[in-house]
């Protein structure tokens, strides 16, 4: 299509993420309990735009390098739907009458994933003046000796994916098809030209683009809906939340009967994550780690589900086994929960700050076997290893690597939170 006259389109895109949350109650009480959460089956993760409004620019890093000017608008329809508008602008004429102009404009819709993916479909236009140049590996040979002049139009589908490098900076890669019918004049490559034919065709070209994205205004990873409950310590009383964002209204209501009164009750969720060794990386196929990635998902789903639910902190330990030295374990067991953390932080980003890690080294509490005892006196760790090892010729260790060692390379991590709960009186 025009493309094989003509640059495929650079964008250039200002993301803004306004989110704004007011909550309006009802009624004086005597008791107030106030809580933050975040629905992660409606906020988006930090790598995708938020749909919650909003206006961004970008810029194709590939067209600028080439001379052509390009500027792009994107505006959230939706919290998966962008609307985009690009143009692009080539004004260069050059002596020996060497000509690369063209200008064109795109209208396009995008539909995100929570990850970043999404999935582009755009129409476009514009018009094209070429003469004498030279495009490498061969690509359209007849451009050196003759002016092409006209217009296409067209349209594409292409598939993207956007990186986060700060709230405000990104960088997005795409690549896809374009199919686009021209109409062009050719004249002899003189000053003013002598149209020797006119003609249309049918072209198909990629269409490729590396955008840099700068977001300005008041600019939030996920839009978090902010609840506070007010408790009545009346015979009859009603708790009334209102969540208020750009584009949202949530209300609920919770009626308490005569002859009921709430409490509030703490409790524990646990979460352990084994890992392979001398690795701090997440391996969900490995032990049960993908049951237990799976029943963290389904907690935080009841979580913001229910606003009688408050997460206080995730309290994560990890631990290292006993082979090798015990300064490079503990540091093992550090990088371990803090992968830990980055999972939870990349599934649920507005529970980060309730996040708390630790390492604690060499886990010889959790092993059993007969000389444990008399080794634990021993204060150097590193010698402790090298007397176990020695213990019958070597086979108790080797029986501790295969059945008990493989268990104490984990995290656990223990998440607590209260519940408030009608009961009868």
């Amino acid at each position: 299509m025009a493309n094989k006259f003509a640059t495929p389109i650079l964008l250039l895109l200002l993301a803004v993420l306004p989110v704004c949350a007011d909550t309006i109650t009802s009624e004086s009480c005597d008791t107030v309990v106030t809580r933050e959460f975040t629905n992660p089956k409606t906020a988006f993760q930090a790598s995708a735009p938020t749909g919650k409004g909003g206006i961004g620019l970008y810029s194709n890093l590939l067209k600028d390098v080439t001379g052509t000017m390009s500027l792009g608008i994107e505006v959230p329809l939706h919290k998966k739907v962008t609307f985009n508008f690009s143009g692009l602008w080539s004004p260069w004429s050059f002596s020996d009458n060497l000509k690369y102009k063209i200008w064109q404009l795109r209208p396009e819709l995008r539909w995100w994933s929570e990850k970043g993916h999404f999935l582009n479909v755009s129409i476009f236009g514009g018009e094209f003046n070429y003469g004498r140049v030279s495009l490498p590996f061969g690509i359209a040979p007849e451009l050196k000796d003759f002016r092409y002049q006209g217009w296409h139009l067209g349209g594409g589908v292409a598939y993207g994916y956007r990186w986060n490098f700060t709230r405000r900076i990104a960088m997005e890669a795409m690549a896809g098809v374009d199919i686009a019918h021209i109409s062009y004049s050719k004249y002899q490559c003189s000053r003013c030209g002598q149209q020797i034919s006119s003609g249309t065709r049918v072209n198909v070209a990629p269409n490729l683009a590396l955008n840099l994205i700068i977001r300005l205004g008041k600019v939030n990873e996920a839009p978090a809906p902010v609840s506070i409950e007010r408790i009545n310590t009346v015979i009859t009383r009603r708790i009334e939340t209102r969540v208020h964002t750009v584009d949202t209204v949530i209300e609920r209501r919770v009626e308490q009967l005569p002859g009921e009164k709430v409490k509030i009750h703490s409790a524990n969720f646990a979460l352990r994550l084994q890992y392979p060794l001398n690795s701090s990386d997440i391996v969900p196929s490995l032990a049960d780690n993908r049951a237990q990635i799976d029943s963290l998902r389904s907690f935080i789903s009841r979580y913001a589900d229910n606003p009688s639910i408050r997460i206080q902190s995730f309290d994560i330990t990890g631990y290292a086994s006993v082979e090798g030295n015990a300064d490079a374990n503990r540091r093992l067991s550090e990088k371990r929960a803090a992968s830990a953390a980055q999972l939870i932080s990349g599934l649920y980003p507005a529970l980060s700050s309730l996040i708390n890690v630790s390492g604690a080294g060499e886990d010889w509490n959790s092993l059993a076997f007969p000389e444990k005892a008399q080794l634990m006196r021993i204060s150097d760790l590193n010698e402790r290893e090298r007397r176990l090892r020695m213990i019958d010729g070597g086979n108790l260790f080797r029986h501790l690597m295969e059945t008990q060692l493989p268990e104490t390379r984990r995290i656990e991590c223990t998440v607590r939170f209260t519940e408030m709960r009608t009961e009868k009186n």
